[in-house]
């Protein structure tokens, strides 16, 4: 190693000869080219150049708002000083930008630690004041407080009787309103007589929908009972026609049972019946039990059997007996037999039966003309029917007419009771 060049250390290569010193010749730099180009102007020349204007400032710091000057009470001026320290570069043959750099650096940090004490010294008055603030705070709040849940409890007190009072107006409501809805459905319920619908009928027209009973449910209300009335009047009509459809099938069924308890009776006590039919006709009378609409029909033919059995046996010709042969007597006198009686024709032995037949009938016929004449007389107008029977079939050929005196209605116009 060698000093030349005002000092210099110059070391050499390896395999270099140095020459002896006072021969050496100085290297200056224009012998050789710049080894790196030259550094940029000095932090003092920058900061000397940068004009200390507000819009040179803006650019130098944007986004930094004047509050935050103010609260650390720092320049602009300052700042705008330290962002030129940007442009410093370290110059390793140049000690003194070395120096310059690291003297800059002394400034920032500086500031920047004067930034933040002072920030610690803001964050500890803040917390101080926080803490009065919430000390405060909570004390006053603590006095309020009784007298802000005093207030709400006698609030709560309105609230829950305004509650309680729209409770009870709500059941009763709703209780106005289901008993309505029962009165409609009792009048809807299905299987009721006419008389029945009528009744609840008659209960939904007299009722009335008041607007301070039914309140929010008025229109409702009165919306339930039209209809009900409605449905009502027309399941009142229907059960009317039903009724009497029933009644008459009812009519009509009763009347069949007496139209064949007569064709029954005409059949076992007609003209053509033989007596053991009668009697055992008149058996089964005597132990049947009628239905109350025959009850009266029935005992009268029980009757009408007694008087036609009686009568039929009353005509009935005697059974003569042949008499006896007397005994034979030995040894005794035979006597001559009489002579035979003149001989008669079959005609004139069945005239007197025929005769007798004949009265039998005529009683008989009398004996129903003044049993239905009796029957008319004891009738109600225009309850009397004159039917006509074969045992299968049964037609009506005289039936009553509500007209004074005893008339009946015949097919082709009404003609007067003479049976004779």
């Amino acid at each position: 190693m060698s000093d030349f060049n005002n000092g210099r250390k110059y070391y050499p290569c390896p395999g270099q000869k140095l020459m002896p010193m006072g021969k050496a010749k100085p290297v200056s730099g224009q012998d050789f080219g710049p080894l790196k180009e030259q550094p940029p102007p000095q932090a003092a020349q920058v900061i000397q150049s940068t004009p200390n204007t507000p819009g040179a400032r803006a650019e130098i710091m944007p986004g930094i708002p004047p509050t935050a000057l103010t609260r650390y009470d720092i320049q602009a001026a300052a700042l705008a000083e330290i962002k030129v320290y940007l442009s410093l570069t370290v110059n390793l043959e140049d000690k003194k930008t070395f120096t310059e750099i690291k003297k800059a650096k002394t400034e920032v940090r500086g500031l920047r630690l004067k930034i933040q004490r002072r920030e610690k010294e803001l964050i500890a008055d803040l917390n101080k004041k926080r803490k009065n603030i919430k000390d405060d705070a909570t004390a006053l709040v603590t006095d309020i407080k009784a007298t802000e849940d005093h207030l709400s409890s006698e609030i709560k007190k309105w609230e829950d009787e305004q509650a309680r009072v729209e409770r009870i107006r709500l059941d009763l409501l709703n209780k106005n309103y289901n008993t309505l809805v029962d009165l409609c459905n009792d009048a809807l319920k299905p299987g009721l007589s006419a008389v029945e619908i009528k009744s609840a009928l008659g209960v939904l027209e007299t009722t009335g929908i008041n607007q301070e009973i039914f309140q929010e449910k008025f229109q409702d209300a009165c919306g339930l009972l039209n209809v009900s009335i409605e449905k009502a009047r027309l399941a009142h009509q229907a059960a009317v026609i039903h009724e009497e459809k029933q009644a008459e099938l009812k009519r009509l069924e009763l009347e069949s049972e007496r139209v064949n308890q007569v064709a029954w009776f005409n059949d076992n006590f007609g003209i053509m019946a033989s007596l053991a039919t009668m009697e055992e006709a008149l058996g089964k009378l005597e132990v049947l039990i009628p239905a109350p609409h025959l009850a009266g029909l029935v005992e009268t033919q029980i009757n009408q059997a007694r008087a036609i059995i009686d009568k039929t046996k009353a005509l009935q010709p005697a059974v003569k007996q042949e008499p006896k042969p007397a005994p034979v007597v030995p040894n005794e006198k035979k006597v001559a037999p009489r002579p035979a009686a003149p001989a008669v024709s079959p005609a004139a032995m069945a005239q007197p039966v025929n005769n007798h037949i004949r009265k039998t009938v005529n009683d008989a016929k009398e004996e129903r003309v003044n049993t239905i004449k009796a029957m008319i007389a004891r009738s109600a107008p225009g309850s009397l029917e004159l039917i006509l029977s074969n045992g299968q079939e049964t037609a009506i050929i005289i039936k009553g007419v509500d007209v004074p005196g005893i008339t009946l209605g015949i097919i082709g116009g009404p003609v007067k009771n003479d049976y004779s």
